[in-house]
Parts: C-alpha cells; structure tokens; sequence
C-alpha cells in the first residue's frame, strides 16, 4: 500500500515526505517544491528528502503508539493525567486495524460534521495508523507524546500544525474543536483531534467543492489523496478489523465501595444457574442488564436496568481494564463487524475477582460464571464502575 503522511493545514503547506515505516513507501508529489522555496528551513527538509530518497517518503507526523490489549493506558482528558504514551509499540501492524474507540469516534464526529465517517477514518490511517505506530526512530519525535510535536511542528493523531513558526504552521487555532466537551481543545486527544479533522475537512469541501480537492487542501500531495480516497474505501466496504479500544478515560477514577462492592459480587454469584431471559431484571431470571441492574439494586444503589441506559450511564466511572476492581462492570461486543451500529456494545458482565466474571449468558441460557481468559480482547468496548455511588 502506498502512503504519505500529510498534515492538518501545515504540512499540507510543506507538501514533505517522510518515511512512516518500513511497510509503507510513496513516491514524493514534485509539485510541492513552489511551497517551500520561501523558507531555509525548507530548503534544509527538501534536500533532507531529496538524499533519503526511498527512505523518505511519508511523513511521521502523528503517528502514535501501538496498543496492545492488556497494556492500555490511562490517556485522559485532562492535561496532568494523561499518560506519556498511548500503549506499547506492537510487533506487527495488522492490515487496516481499527480500534474500537477510534472507529466510535470517528463515525460520531462524521454524523457530527455530516462527512462519511470512512474519509475521516482513511486520513487517520495514512497520517498515523489511527495512533498505533511508534516511529521508526530515524526523524526525531513523533508529536504523540503531551506537549511535543514532531520535527515540522505537528501534532497528535491528525496531525494539526501547532506552531506558526515551524513548517506545519497553525492550522490548530482556526480548526480546533473540544470535540469531548471537557472544555479544553486538545490536538493529542483523539477526542478532540479527529471532530477537528472533521471539522477542517468540512469547511475544505465548502471551498474546494469535493472530498478529492480537500484532501489535497489537507495534504499538497496527488498520492496522499489517492492513498486516502482508496483506504476510505476500503473502510466503507467493511474490509478492515476492529481491534481492542486505546482508552480515553477520565482521570479521576473514584475507588470502589468495598461495602457495595462485596454486596454485588456475592449477589451475582448467588444467582449462577438462574435461567436467562433477555431483558428480565429477577428475581427469577436474569437478562446481562437485568442482572447489573438487581445487584446494584440490592445494594440500594440507583442504576437503569436498560442495556442501552446503563451503558451510557453518566454517573459511572470509566476505569481502565488493567484496574478492574470486583463489581466494576465490563461491557463487551462481537469481534467481527459488518460496518454498522450493530458493533456496538451488546452484553455485561460483572467482575467477581481474581480471573471471574458473572453474567447472564444467552448462549448457556442461565446466569453463568466465565473467565476471563475466555474474553476476546477486541471485544472490550468499556469498564464501568458504580460501586462508589453506594453510602459509605
């Protein structure tokens, strides 16, 4: 697959192509050399790309940090707590990869800026592998880590231009949305970066008049447009996976209720055995919601009892898979996806300790205990948590 890395407003100025990694190689778009005869700075890059020649030909840009399952970090809204980086650098790329936040992110920023959700998608991946690539060591920082951009002065997972005075410029301060609604504009929050991606792109079309001449507004390169145009294809047809989420959690994660907490537990596992029925919330049986709803009830805390309500629940917690505390509720949905809304969450499980997990199973037809092993680890959408809206 032939790649370029680009950037949001700047580096599309710039038109450089460096190399991402050793997987991707492009040719370099002559017709950006008007766009960097102004600067010396510029001229130092372009006879950089002219001796590397192979080597350079997609810029690093964004590119992120891979994830890798168990490994997730705590990357949170709020500037101080989020983490250096991402994940772990991955031993292979899988072909079109998609976390399963990114994909949710991506589709609601396209509803959002009434743009497919498969352009957005497509940029992200030919910038930085939607964060999962750590470079390749040979051009300096990445621009992933808080507070850095790479050597172009770009940043985050689209790679906005951050600094006037770098070669990437500022497209961030006209194009940059809090796309998470936590008050602040944040390029290196997904969150935030990709509404924002949608939000440039939009306005592009508006003046260019298509998707074809925005992306190259985006991005001063006739292969990164096409590379762009034939990933998003790919995406709209459904030819990719979706992997486990990179997780961007909030940072303060309230500790669990020992009390509540320990009440929940013991009552799940009191009703191992009790028949299944989908949406039934006890005493006699059990639907996966049905059954959350009851334990928490038991303990009198207040929580929905239906599937898409406790879900979306504002009053819980998101917490990291790697701090699971028993009674924290963890949401799950197929591995496969055909592209649509039904890869969304569709069932809980409440965590009982050590490797266990509760939950009503529609396949055992009953209420059953499950390892957790036995949970795929692309499956993980969320980690709730509750038991700390119980009394003291």
């Amino acid at each position: 697959m032939v790649k370029t890395l680009g950037g949001a407003g700047g580096l599309s100025t710039l038109g450089l192509n460096l190399p991402r990694r050793p997987h991707a190689t492009l040719s370099r778009d002559d017709g950006y050399c008007a766009t960097v005869l102004a600067s010396f700075v510029v001229m130092v890059m372009l006879v950089m790309t002219i001796v590397a020649l192979i080597f350079m030909a997609a810029l690093i840009g964004v590119v992120g940090l891979s994830y890798e399952t168990d490994e997730a970090l705590n990357t949170d809204q709020a500037g101080d707590c989020v983490a250096d980086v991402w994940g772990n650098q991955p031993s292979s790329y899988g072909d079109l990869d998609l976390p399963r936040d990114f994909y949710d992110i991506y589709r609601s920023a396209g509803q959002e800026y009434s743009i497919e959700w498969y352009y957005l998608a497509g940029i992200g991946w030919e910038e930085t592998d939607h964060g999962q690539w750590a470079g390749d060591g040979s051009h300096g920082p990445t621009g992933l880590e808080r507070d850095t951009t790479n050597d172009w002065g770009a940043a985050g997972p689209m790679q906005f231009g951050i600094d006037p005075d770098m070669p990437a410029s500022d497209a961030w301060s006209t194009y940059g949305v809090d796309g998470n609604g936590d008050g602040r504009k944040d390029v290196w929050d997904p969150r935030d970066a990709i509404p924002s991606a949608a939000n440039m792109i939009t306005k592009y079309i508006d003046e260019r008049g298509s998707i074809e001449a925005a992306l190259y507004r985006y991005n001063q390169s006739n292969s990164y447009v096409q590379a762009v145009m034939d990933t998003a294809a790919r995406y709209e047809s459904g030819d990719f996976t979706i992997t486990a989420p990179m997780g961007f959690l909030d940072c303060e994660v309230p500790d669990p209720n020992d009390s509540v907490a320990d009440g929940v537990v013991d009552f799940v596992e009191d009703q191992v055995g009790e028949p299944y029925e989908a949406d039934a919330t006890g005493p006699d049986a059990f639907g996966p919601a049905g059954l959350v709803h009851a334990a928490y009830d038991d303990q009198g805390v207040e929580i929905p009892d239906d599937f898409d309500e406790l879900h979306d629940f504002p009053n819980g917690a998101r917490v990291p898979i790697g701090d699971i505390e028993p009674s924290d509720v963890l949401f799950t949905a197929s591995c496969d996806t055909d592209n649509d809304e039904d890869s969304q969450a569709d069932h809980a499980l409440v965590y009982t300790g050590g490797d266990t997990l509760v939950h009503a199973s529609e396949a055992d037809d009953e209420v059953v205990e499950t390892d957790m092993d036995d949970i795929e680890d692309c499956s993980v959408v969320k980690v709730l948590r509750m038991s700390h809206l119980g009394d003291s």
